[in-house]
C-alpha cells in the first residue's frame, strides 16, 4: 500500500473529490491548510492591487491505496488540478508498511 498526499488549490477541492471517487477511492482525509512553495506568492486582488504573502490557503488530501491503484489515482489528481500556473500543488507518495484497525485491534498488512 502507499500513502498519497496531495496539496491542491482550494477551488479544485470538489473536482479532486469527484476524481478520487471515480478512481475507486471513496475514502480519504481532506483538510484546509496554509502554506507556500519555495517562492513568495504574489496575489492579484479584484481591485487590481498586488500583495505578497508568506502563506496561502490550500487543501491537503491523504489517500491510502493499494500499490496497483497508485499510478491511476495520482494521474487523476494531476489531471484535475493542472492549470499550468505556479501553485497547482504537489503530490507526495510514501510506502505504507502496516495499518491497524482501532476498533478491532487487527493489523491489516
Amino acid at each position: 500500500m502507499v500513502e498519497i498526499i496531495a496539496i491542491v488549490r482550494p477551488n479544485k477541492t470538489q473536482a479532486t473529490k469527484k476524481a478520487l471517487i471515480e478512481a475507486g477511492c471513496p475514502g480519504y482525509t481532506c483538510q484546509k491548510v496554509m502554506g507556500r512553495g519555495k517562492k513568495t506568492v504574489k496575489i492579484h486582488l479584484e481591485d487590481g492591487s498586488l500583495i505578497k504573502t508568506q502563506l496561502i490557503s490550500k487543501r491537503f488530501f491523504i489517500i491510502i491505496v493499494e500499490d496497483e491503484k497508485a499510478d491511476m489515482v495520482i494521474q487523476k489528481i494531476m489531471d484535475v488540478n493542472h492549470t499550468g500556473e505556479p501553485g497547482d500543488g504537489k503530490v507526495f507518495v510514501s510506502p505504507v508498511t502496516n495499518t491497524y484497525s482501532v476498533r478491532t485491534g487487527k493489523i491489516n498488512n
